[in-house]
């Protein structure tokens, strides 16, 4: 297409010649003489100026408006069967409809060009996620979780990636929900929320229905992490399942009569009920997960919970003074838990376990010496107190080697490592001072274990220590004693040092205290006297 310009001098000659030739066609005098004495050429303007950067801009735009593609393609049409021959026309159409498919997506660019956005956007998400983690949930940083969060971030991802270049109805099969069940096993549900946020973005950027997608499978994810606790179990699951694809069934109903996502309304219902049944199918991959990071899943807690597991009722049949103190201290800490926020499964098994060490040796310990019989001499009676000291400290590092035996998880041999973390034996240093033994021997006295890191250790050692010492306040129940009591054992673990390593706050240790105060209250609580009933002897 071309354009043919002349100059403002041209266009008056051509005006001046025109006008001539017109009036001395109806004359025989001299029209150009007498044009001239009256100076009529002068009369002559240009009315259209030449404008060449509008004209360049208009030209522009048309050539815009031009499509490059050409033709059309009715639904259900076959543009070429296998086999046939390709000509010109074919291969015309074939560019065209690609053309216009990668438009209206929006992907005009080159490969290149599309790579690089693509990496370039995926990063961005990735600091994001860092700094929504760092903001919300820190500590997972200090274990491997961060690392776990990133794979399952990476494969829902890939995932919404992958469905979208396959198609948009792709998208209703894949199980969105499934990292929000994820993440809750190993993480609180106030540290998931921002985190699942985040793991959708890639579905909002890159989905044709994107955002009416992501408000749909967010709602539904966070149904599903709330309920999946309750329904966890075996067939259980199946119902976690169908909750959520109720929810997600009502909102693309929804989205579908507002005229906001597009496709056929059943089929799209049908993809959705398959994926959230996939979600049941995917949740193995917990387990694996939990291998490859060593991680601890709040399903594998319950299961150590279960008292009716092997090495449990071992403690219960070798040292059952021992196993219930355990019990009463699983109790003690799941009240504590509770009250500032952490993890009771987690501290429930700790509790359990603690004390496993002492299977070794039960007798050593003073909650099992009722098996002993009234004539037969106590454990203690004819040691030292240094070797008595020696066999009681000895049930950490037991502890620790039967843990590893029977393949608990780190957490929990953590837990045992550190319930009496570097405290003195204190009954037999004292004992041992009396006997006019060196006090600077006071090591040979302590535990050879480590000092609390966690909020969750601190919370077992003191519990341990105060279930342990609250035998003594039976018969007292006076509040004013048993907060004496809680606040002595308090400060005693704190003057030794045992909190210097751990992340408590003062209004967290307050809150333990209180709990405490409250539970060993409870536990002591005044009862009744019943009178003694006479029997009528006949």
């Amino acid at each position: 297409m071309g354009c043919f310009f002349m100059n403002v001098g041209d266009l008056l000659s051509a005006a001046q010649e025109r006008l001539l030739s017109g009036i001395s066609s109806r004359t025989n005098i001299n029209v150009d003489s007498l044009l001239r004495v009256y100076d009529v050429y002068s009369l002559l303007v240009p009315n259209l100026i030449y404008d060449d950067q509008t004209t360049k801009l208009v030209r522009a735009e048309s050539e815009q408006s031009v499509s490059p593609t050409s033709g059309f393609v009715t639904t259900g049409k076959i543009i070429v069967s296998k086999g046939e021959l390709v000509t010109e026309e074919i291969e015309q159409i074939l560019d065209s409809y690609k053309r216009e498919t990668e438009a209206n997506v929006g992907y005009i660019g080159t490969p290149f060009a599309m790579i690089v956005g693509n990496i370039l956007i995926a990063a961005a998400i990735v600091v994001l996620l860092y700094f929504v983690i760092l903001f919300s949930c820190r500590r997972i940083f200090k274990d491997t979780r961060y690392n776990y969060v990133l794979v399952v971030f990476l494969l829902t991802a890939a995932g919404a990636l992958l469905a979208t270049r396959m198609g948009d109805e792709f998208l209703y099969l894949v199980p969105f929900t499934l990292p929000a069940v994820m993440l809750q096993a190993f993480m609180k549900p106030k540290e998931i929320a921002p985190v699942y946020i985040i793991s959708l973005l890639p579905l909002l950027i890159f989905a044709h229905d994107g955002p009416a997608l992501f408000v749909m499978f967010l709602l539904a994810g966070i149904v599903g992490m709330s309920i999946f606790k309750y329904f966890q179990r075996g067939w259980m699951q199946f119902v976690s399942a169908l909750i959520t694809f109720a929810m997600l069934a009502l909102l693309y109903i929804g989205f579908s009569a507002a005229d906001v996502v597009a496709g056929e309304m059943g089929q799209n219902i049908v993809r959705l009920l398959i994926g959230s049944l996939l979600t049941v199918a995917g949740y193995p991959l917990v387990y694996l997960f939990e291998r490859v990071f060593n991680l601890v899943s709040n399903s594998r807690l319950q299961e150590l919970c279960n008292t009716s597991n092997q090495l449990v009722r071992q403690l219960e049949q070798k040292a059952p003074g021992t196993f219930q103190h355990s019990l009463q201290v699983m109790n003690m800490v799941d009240a504590v838990a509770r009250a500032i926020d952490e993890n009771p499964d987690m501290l429930r098994a700790a509790a359990l376990y603690h004390d496993i060490g002492k299977i070794n040796n039960p007798m050593c310990f003073v909650e099992n010496e009722f098996l002993l019989g009234q004539d037969e001499h106590k454990y203690h009676s004819e040691l030292s107190p240094l070797q008595s000291a020696h066999d009681i400290i000895r049930h950490v590092e037991d502890g620790v080697m039967i843990a590893k035996k029977h393949r608990l998880p780190q957490l929990i041999i953590d837990f045992i490592v550190s319930h009496h973390g570097t405290t003195t034996v204190r009954y037999f240093y004292d004992k041992f001072l009396k006997e006019g033994g060196d006090p600077e021997r006071i090591q040979e006295f302590r535990y050879n274990g480590r000092k609390p890191k966690t909020k969750s250790q601190i919370i077992l050692m003191l519990c341990d220590s105060i279930e342990a010492a609250s035998r003594t306040l039976k018969g007292n129940n006076d509040p004013e004693t048993y907060s004496r009591f809680v606040e002595g054992i308090v400060a005693g673990k704190m003057q030794e040092g045992q909190f210097d390593d751990a992340e408590i706050s003062i209004s967290e240790l307050n809150i333990v205290k209180e709990t405490l105060k409250q539970y060993i209250a409870q536990l002591n609580h005044e009862r009744i006297a019943y009178p003694k009933s006479k029997l009528n002897k006949r």
